[in-house]
Parts: structure tokens; sequence; C-alpha cells
């Protein structure tokens, strides 16, 4: 995750939580410019929240390695997921390795493993 993006020409810090997920940015003044509110399944959408006579901020990292490309569905390197339904909408690249539900994520157990690049858990 990047520590400072610039965004039209406007610098900004990213403030980002223990997962390493992008949960705000700030601009030079330290102000909120764009914030996500915490949701387990990712449901709730992110938020701009510019100053008065700024544009609003758009930022489309969400959790590692997922990228928002605003049709609903995050891409995760190998396959997409819907915070909508809370699951992957293809079947894990790597078959059942990954667990009997070829839909979920580390076995169901996201607390016990993870799987940075969607090839294995560990």
């Amino acid at each position: 995750m990047p520590v400072a993006v610039v965004i039209d020409g406007v610098h900004h810090a990213v403030h980002s939580d223990h997962l390493n997920t992008p949960r705000k940015l700030s601009d030079a003044a330290g102000q909120p410019q764009w914030q996500w509110p915490y949701s387990g399944f990712g449901e709730i959408g992110p938020q701009s929240t510019p100053a008065a006579g700024q544009a609003p901020v758009s930022y489309s990292l969400r959790y590692p390695g997922q990228v928002d490309d605003g049709n609903g569905l995050f891409y995760n390197w190998h396959r997409f997921y819907d915070p909508r339904v809370g699951r992957y909408t293809s079947a894990d690249p790597i078959g059942l390795e990954g667990g009997f539900n070829r839909f979920g994520y580390v076995d169901a157990n996201p607390l016990g493993f993870v799987d940075p690049e969607g090839i294995g858990k560990g």
C-alpha cells in the first residue's frame, strides 16, 4: 500500500489500518478528503469528504491486492470479489487446494490463514 498518492495534482497521505487496507486520505493540511468506513465484507462504499471548494476524491485501492473498478466488484489479481454477496464470482484458481468451497477464501478461516497472491493459503 502506498503511503502517499497524487490525485488530480493534489498530494494525499494514505492512512491504512492493521491489515494494510486504506481507510483515509488526507490533504497536506491533514484534513480528510476520502474515507472508507470499516465493513467486514466490504459492502459499505468509500466516501469522498472534500473540504469546501475542492473536488471529490476517488481512490480505487481496497483490501490488499484489490482494485475497485467501479462495477461493484473488487479485482484480486486472479478473480473478482462481490461484497454484496460476500464471496468471489469465480472459482479459486488453485482448485480444491484452497478448500472445498472453491468460491471462498482460505478455507473460510481468514483469521488463521492469508492468501495475498490468491494462489494458496499460508
